[in-house]
C-alpha cells in the first residue's frame, strides 16, 4: 500500500522559492533594468567588455580629434573620395613653385654722393660703383626672384619729404623689382616680385641705387635679400 507523501516543511518551500528566483531572476533584471535603474558614471570602464562599443553605439560627429591616439588614423582609414576638393598644387592659394628655393642676401657699402645711378652686387658684399660693368654679376638661369626686401641700416630718420632710395633688382636692364624708401617707408622696403629670369643667353643680376637727394643718403650701407625659387 503506498504511503501519502506529506506535506512539505517550510523549510523545503523556502528552498524552491529560492530556486525559482535564482533561476529567473536574471532574465527578469534583464527584462526591466533600464537606463533610468542606473546611478550617473555607474558603467565604468572595466565593466564594458571588449569591442563591446562599435560605430552604431558612438553618435555621429561626437568624436574630436582629442579622442583620437596620435597616428591612429593612416591612409587606409582616409576615404581618397573626400579629398576630391584637396589641390595638391596649391598652398595657402599660391602655387608650389612658390615655395623652396634659396635665400639670398647681401650688402652694398657706402653708398655715393649725387643723384646718378649707381650699382652693386645681388649677392655678398660689394662697395657702391658708378658703373654697372665694374660690379660683380651674378648668374641664376631659370630662377624665380621673389620677395625683395632692403634696409638703409645707417639711415638716422627719415629723408627729406619728396626725396627717396629707390633700389631695383635688375637682368641685362630689365627691373625685376623695385621699391623706394622715403619718409613714410623707412628704413625699410620690399616688393613681392615674382620675376622669372629667363634660361636664354647670359643670365645676370646687378642692384641699381638711385637717390633723389645728393647727400643725405650718401654713406649708407644697405643690406638687402630676396628669395630664389625655380622656374615652373
Amino acid at each position: 500500500m503506498l504511503k501519502r507523501p506529506g506535506i512539505p516543511s517550510p523549510a523545503t518551500i523556502l528552498a524552491f522559492v529560492a530556486l525559482i528566483v535564482a533561476f529567473t531572476g536574471g532574465a527578469y533584471a534583464a527584462k526591466r533594468i533600464g537606463t533610468a535603474q542606473l546611478k550617473r558614471n555607474a558603467v565604468t570602464k572595466p565593466k564594458i567588455a571588449p569591442n563591446a562599443v562599435d560605430s552604431s553605439k558612438v553618435g555621429n560627429g561626437t568624436l574630436a580629434g582629442a579622442d583620437l591616439s596620435a597616428n591612429s588614423v593612416g591612409g587606409t582609414q582616409v576615404n581618397e573620395a573626400s579629398l576630391a576638393g584637396v589641390n595638391a598644387t596649391q598652398l595657402g592659394g599660391q602655387a608650389q613653385d612658390a615655395f623652396g628655393g634659396g635665400v639670398v642676401m647681401g650688402r652694398i657699402n657706402g653708398l655715393l654722393t649725387g643723384t646718378s645711378p649707381q650699382f652693386g652686387s645681388p649677392a655678398g658684399v660689394s662697395s657702391a660703383d658708378s658703373l654697372a660693368q665694374d660690379v660683380q654679376l651674378v648668374t641664376v638661369p631659370n630662377q624665380v626672384i621673389r620677395d625683395f626686401e632692403i634696409v638703409d641700416q645707417d639711415l638716422p630718420g627719415p629723408p627729406p619729404a619728396g626725396d627717396g632710395l629707390i633700389i631695383t633688382i635688375q637682368h641685362q636692364g630689365t627691373d625685376f623689382g623695385s621699391c623706394t624708401i622715403t619718409a613714410a617707408q623707412f628704413p625699410a622696403c620690399s616688393v613681392a616680385t615674382s620675376s622669372v629670369i629667363p634660361d636664354a643667353g647670359v643670365n645676370s643680376l646687378l642692384i641699381e641705387v638711385q637717390s633723389t637727394d645728393s647727400t643725405f643718403f650718401a654713406g649708407d650701407d644697405l643690406l638687402f635679400a630676396y628669395r630664389l625659387t625655380p622656374a615652373p
